[in-house]
């Protein structure tokens, strides 16, 4: 069995050498047998008890020594004695290392990691008339980009760009006309850790923020990340800026902390948390604290209907603002 896979391996040799213009030469004998018959070929192998010969009608033929009577190559050299063997070509370790490489396979390259890009649009309205007459508009936009490395596709790039507004009436007074934008770019460094870069802006009517805007790099860390459930952790500074229609602008560097999680209950039922803590480095008595919870059930095909809880307190308000706010909204959603 050992000298059939031998021969099988020398024969690819020599397919190889064909291709590649005979670049090691092929010994040509004809052999005569005890029965009568002669064979010609070429001289695949030759050892101490056979001899493996390929031509036009067999690749691969192996012939006992003892059934041989005589040789004769194309030189003329002729043996009769089956332990006298005419000359055989050599193939050095070197060839046979080049052509067993040329032999190999060819492995496919894996294509390159894929982009993903997905976003969700939520709206919602509610409307409500008997003793307090109210009406709420809000919507909300995210998209979501992701590439994993060329050079290791375990590690992402990510780009989240949100945009939202939101509009409220109650009894005729408007209690909330606000919007926002918001873009946070993360690059995965190590097995666990990222970076982060966040950008945004915005105003706040009622709150008295004509124009608002915020930037801060920081370091992330996966705690948790697996296909139902993903917990991070983030630190980092940001930078935040307030023009107020009273004229109380606002010019602080925080200090940022933060947490989310994503806990994927069921197939179609999500639970999303996100908290969020900054505290002013020049009057540390000063900070903002923002939590916002969201449990989204897919109803039908990427239709989502979507429960969201939303707290944001800070100290550092305009007169007459209050410090904490709560909201508390249901909206349809659609994914894409």
């Amino acid at each position: 069995m050992t000298r059939r896979f031998a021969a099988i391996s020398l024969s690819l040799v020599v397919t190889f050498v064909g291709l590649m213009g005979g670049t090691i030469a092929a010994q040509e004998v004809e052999l005569y047998l005890k029965t009568g018959d002669h064979i010609r070929g070429v001289v695949v192998m030759v050892n101490t008890n056979e001899v493996t010969l390929s031509n036009s009608w067999v690749k691969l033929l192996p012939i006992p020594l003892s059934e041989i009577t005589q040789w004769q190559t194309p030189a003329g050299q002729v043996a009769t004695n089956q332990n006298s063997v005419p000359a055989i070509p050599a193939i050095t370790s070197a060839q046979a290392a080049q052509l067993a490489t040329l032999a190999k396979p060819s492995v496919a390259k894996p294509a390159p990691p894929k982009a993903k890009l997905h976003g969700q649009i939520n709206v919602g309205v509610d409307t409500l008339f008997a003793t307090t007459t109210q009406q709420d508009y809000f919507g909300n936009l995210k998209i979501t980009y992701e590439h994993a490395y060329a050079s290791n596709p375990k590690k992402f790039f990510r780009n989240t760009s949100q945009v939202s507004g939101e509009y409220k009436k109650t009894d005729d007074q408007i209690s909330a006309n606000r919007a926002k934008a918001s873009n946070k770019s993360d690059f995965d460094l190590g097995k666990a850790s990222y970076g982060y870069v966040s950008v945004g802006g915005g105003f706040d009517r009622v709150r008295k923020i004509d124009e608002q805007y915020q930037m801060g790099p920081g370091l992330g860390r996966h705690l948790v990340r697996n296909d139902d459930f993903a917990l991070n952790a983030e630190s980092g500074l940001d930078y935040e800026a307030e023009y107020r229609s009273d004229a109380s602008d606002l010019d602080s560097v925080y200090l940022r902390l933060a947490e989310d999680f994503t806990w994927k209950i069921r197939k179609n039922l999500t639970l999303t948390k996100k908290m969020e803590f900054l505290s002013n480095l020049d009057r540390t008595s000063e900070y903002q604290a923002g939590l916002t919870s969201n449990l989204s059930y897919g109803f039908w095909d990427n239709l989502t209907l979507n429960l969201t809880a939303e707290e944001n307190y800070t100290t550092e308000v305009a007169p007459e603002v209050q410090r904490n706010e709560f909201e508390f909204r249901l909206t349809l959603g659609a994914m894409f």
